[in-house]
């Protein structure tokens, strides 16, 4: 408990970890967390006695937040962040506050700011578990709800897309996930990007799902269904934001948009038959298919032009995967720019690390030299000490310029390459 340190991220743990543990009505979450905030300025509280009234808490995390809102009368000073971040968190992020009859208070600012703090967690799972409660309790929309007369404030629906992109680019997100981005997607470029990124995740899945000793044909035929539905889903367009079902109105227009439509149509209907994964009782039952693939592309090739006619579908498939390798040429350069990032962070840090221990010692050893030396030297001491002092802040100084440099030299960068904000 030495070691804990209070702040948003400690405690959006800490309340997920109940809201796992209780699976109450939130009001309750609520209301727990404002009492132990305010027992926590009671010195005579006692700790366990909360515990007792309020069922036993299994989650460390709860216990650790508990016990530093408990010696809250210790440190008044910290009252006030503290209860901020408990309403914050509790009455404004996840369950906003109903005023009277109205159907609750705009709570969209506070949400936006929740998903910038969220960006800078270092925990990414929680980061995606709170995503998800985030998007179960905000009245979460499509952009497409407007066709069916719900017109929602550009500002809201700005956060309903930074929900749906954070957890698509989370690490646990999936194909879910994926998918969620084609009633996002604005231009047809956005579009295939999509599905080919919801085609690399099936055969991810597949892949895990079939390395089993016996797989579950349930979740087998849910995996294969997404490609196919993501399709239908961009075939149909209704649910498409205003901005694609523009775009791709005029199918004469549109006319090699539509046949790449197709073309992966034809593609989920033969890789990813249920009877041909589950019947080939293969693992590798991916991989075997694009070998199949290529072996049958040459065969048609050296056949005739009729048949050659025909070869489309093969190669869409061989280009599918080219795309994939691509994207996992460039997810690499993205880790290992991540990795050298990194890297100077820590290398930065402890540089300051070590300008500040320097500036600890100075004054150490100083004292200790003017407590040595006798009267008539202490002015000389003294003197030296404080100039050890000023190097040593001076070297400390040119550490932190050196950090703030490589923070805003990283972020521009980010900006530019339209990545994730990480400093």
């Amino acid at each position: 408990m030495a070691d804990f340190i209070f702040d948003l991220e400690t405690f959006v743990r800490a309340y997920i970890d109940l809201r796992k543990e209780w699976h109450l009505y939130y009001e309750d979450y609520k209301g727990f967390w404002q009492e132990a905030v305010e027992t926590g300025f009671n010195p005579d509280a006692n700790f366990q006695e909360f515990l007792q009234v309020h069922r036993k808490i299994k989650s460390k995390s709860v216990e650790d937040v508990l016990g530093f809102m408990f010696e809250l009368h210790k440190n008044p000073s910290a009252t006030d962040d503290v209860k901020n971040t408990v309403k914050f968190v509790a009455e404004q992020v996840f369950y906003p506050k109903n005023d009277g009859d109205s159907r609750g208070y705009d709570n969209t600012s506070y949400s936006q700011m929740f998903l910038n703090r969220l960006n800078k967690f270092k925990d990414k799972d929680l980061v995606y578990d709170a995503l998800k409660i985030l998007k179960s309790t905000s009245d979460y929309k499509r952009p497409c709800a407007e066709k069916y007369g719900l017109q929602i404030p550009k500002k809201r629906m700005s956060v309903y897309k930074d929900i749906a992109t954070m957890l698509a680019n989370n690490q646990n997100a999936t194909t879910d996930d994926i998918l969620e981005m084609i009633y996002f997607a604005e231009t047809q470029d956005n579009a295939l990007k999509i599905i080919n990124d919801v085609f690399a995740k099936t055969d991810e899945d597949l892949d895990v799902e079939l390395n089993k000793d016996v797989p579950n044909t349930d979740n087998v035929g849910v995996i294969l269904s997404k490609p196919g539905s993501l399709i239908r889903t961009v075939l149909d367009g209704r649910d498409l934001s205003p901005e694609l079902s523009k775009a791709i109105k005029d199918k004469e227009v549109n006319k090699e948009f539509y046949k790449l439509l197709n073309q992966w149509q034809e593609i989920a209907k033969e890789k990813y038959d249920f009877d041909n994964v589950v019947g080939s009782g293969d693992a590798q039952y991916v991989t075997n298919y694009e070998n199949t693939l290529e072996q049958q592309n040459i065969d048609l090739i050296n056949a005739n032009e009729k048949l050659l006619s025909d070869n489309f579908k093969l190669t869409q498939s061989r280009d599918q995967y080219r795309d994939n390798y691509e994207h996992e040429k460039e997810l690499r350069a993205r880790l290992l720019r991540k990795y050298d990032d990194e890297r100077a962070a820590v290398a930065s840090i402890n540089s300051m690390l070590q300008s500040a221990l320097e500036v600890i010692a100075a004054y150490e050893i100083g004292e200790q030299e003017v407590g040595k030396a006798g009267v008539f030297k202490k002015g000389e001491v003294k003197v030296k000490m404080r100039e050890a002092i000023e190097n040593a802040n001076a070297n400390l100084k040119r550490a932190q310029e050196k950090e703030a440099k490589r923070k805003a030299a990283l972020l521009a960068r980010q900006r530019e390459a339209g990545e994730a904000i990480s400093i």
